[in-house]
């Protein structure tokens, strides 16, 4: 059976061994796994888990056809800033950049593109139950980082310590301090991250 370098004591298997596509696919998606652990856990080895549940990511439910043990991934990669246009529909992520998150995580080395790494700084792990709470609210106007109990926030940016701390371990070089990043996740007036990066 095919296991990723770390220790991790969840990750993701390949849907079939014997195709390259699958293998660089989960082989990609564990690299990311404990920097994503570690950016919003503050911990490489702990699991991702809902940022306001809590709930752990991974659920243990077996394939309805084949009956055998399936582990399942119920996280959704939630940006922070969420823009309402109008008309009462949910607001759309002012952060995304030119994939989705969940594209990026499957497909590139985060911690190779600062612009990919600060734009998971600028997302919360969310399950795909609360996932629907925030797009429901977020019809109802703007979202911000301020909108979230800061209990809720993921652990890199609690305090500039651990921002810090983040930037220092998967070595991103970077002049964008910690109370600009703030700033931007908190204002919905700033243009997507990825224009303000240089």
């Amino acid at each position: 059976m095919w296991k990723p370098k770390l220790a991790l004591e969840r990750h993701f298997t390949p849907t079939r061994d014997d195709r390259y596509s699958e293998l660089r696919k989960a082989q990609i998606k564990n690299h990311n796994l404990p920097i994503l652990q570690y950016m919003y856990n503050g911990n490489e080895l702990a699991p991702l888990k809902c940022m306001i549940s809590g709930r752990l990511g991974w659920v243990d439910f077996p394939c309805l056809i084949s009956g055998k043990n399936k582990q399942r991934f119920d996280i959704d990669f939630n940006h922070i800033r969420q823009e309402q246009l109008g008309d009462r529909v949910a607001g759309y992520s002012k952060d995304k950049g030119y994939y989705g998150p969940s594209d990026v995580f499957r497909t590139k080395r985060i911690n190779e593109n600062a612009k990919l790494f600060y734009e998971f700084l600028s997302i919360m792990p969310i399950s795909q139950e609360y996932h629907s709470y925030i797009t429901q609210d977020s019809a109802m106007g703007h979202m911000t980082l301020r909108n979230f109990n800061k209990k809720y926030w993921p652990w890199a940016l609690q305090s500039e310590k651990n921002y810090q701390a983040c930037l220092r371990k998967y070595n991103i070089k970077s002049d964008i301090t910690y109370a600009w990043l703030i700033d931007h996740l908190s204002n919905i007036e700033h243009a997507p991250l990825h224009k303000r990066l240089k």
